[in-house]
């Protein structure tokens, strides 16, 4: 009975070091959190496949692919909320279907952690590639939705692939009355291609400006093997002149954020 316990321990123990410890939580809202970078990173980033996993294989700061060694935390990519709730949260692939808990070839979610879901890689994802997301609820139980775009290695990297403003020109909308002060009014496009990470904007080519997600509303259409994302831009200013907005998908590698321009 001694020798099988003895086995019993070693087997459990030996399988937590595969795994990986839980990575910290945030203390307030939601967030997305990438282990093997040890980084938060924004809503609407890009990933590649090679920078998460189901278990501990990797440490922080190694180029895609280059593996030196576990460092002690596991590699998903977690979904994490401030909300101290067991079995939390659902991962979605791109066309909007569940990613299965527990087991599944290539991804599978895992909630056993408290306040938080990892969506964790085993294999390819060349053929499910596109804008994955996850609901999560805040503090209030109130859900909230974040999103990540994660590629296969190959097509991680081909820098001419950059997020497309779909149409000719964006379309305008009066949110207030025009006496307001200011007056609230959005302009409307499509972002196709790759994600959008980040919105700058300028009036009259005057200084740029980027856009906080306060004053975004982005409208995702699940669809698999690409991006179709409805931004909208809320502004609350009186200012005339000629509106321009430009996208930027960040690009996830190594820390520190990389970023490709529109």
């Amino acid at each position: 009975m001694l020798l099988w316990l003895f086995h019993l321990s070693l087997v459990l123990h030996v399988s937590c070091q595969e795994f990986g410890s839980l990575p910290p939580r945030p203390t307030t809202g939601v967030r997305l959190f990438l282990g093997e970078e040890n980084v938060t990173i924004a809503n609407f980033s890009m990933i590649a496949a090679g920078l998460f996993h189901d278990k501990d294989i990797d440490q922080a700061d190694n180029a895609i692919g280059f593996l030196l060694g576990p460092d002690g935390q596991n590699d998903g990519l977690w979904c994490q909320s401030s909300l101290n709730q067991n079995m939390i949260g659902t991962w979605y692939y791109p066309d909007g279907t569940t990613v299965p808990l527990g087991s599944g070839s290539p991804l599978f979610a895992n909630n056993t952690a408290t306040g938080q879901i990892g969506l964790l890689r085993i294999g390819g994802i060349g053929s499910i590639q596109g804008l994955y997301s996850c609901v999560i609820p805040i503090e209030e139980g109130i859900n909230q939705t974040l999103y990540v775009a994660a590629y296969g290695n190959g097509d991680f990297p081909k820098d001419n692939e950059l997020p497309v403003i779909y149409g000719s020109s964006p379309s305008f909308q009066l949110l207030s009355s025009v006496d307001a002060d200011p007056p609230v009014f959005s302009l409307s496009f499509t972002v196709t291609n790759r994600s959008p990470t980040i919105v700058t904007c300028s009036v009259d080519n005057g200084n740029q400006f980027n856009v906080s997600d306060n004053d975004l509303i982005r409208t995702v259409t699940p669809v698999n093997n690409d991006v179709q994302v409805q931004v909208s831009v809320i502004f609350r200013m009186r200012v005339s002149g000629l509106y321009k907005c430009s996208v930027t998908t960040d690009r996830i590698t190594t820390t520190p954020l990389a970023s490709t321009n529109m």
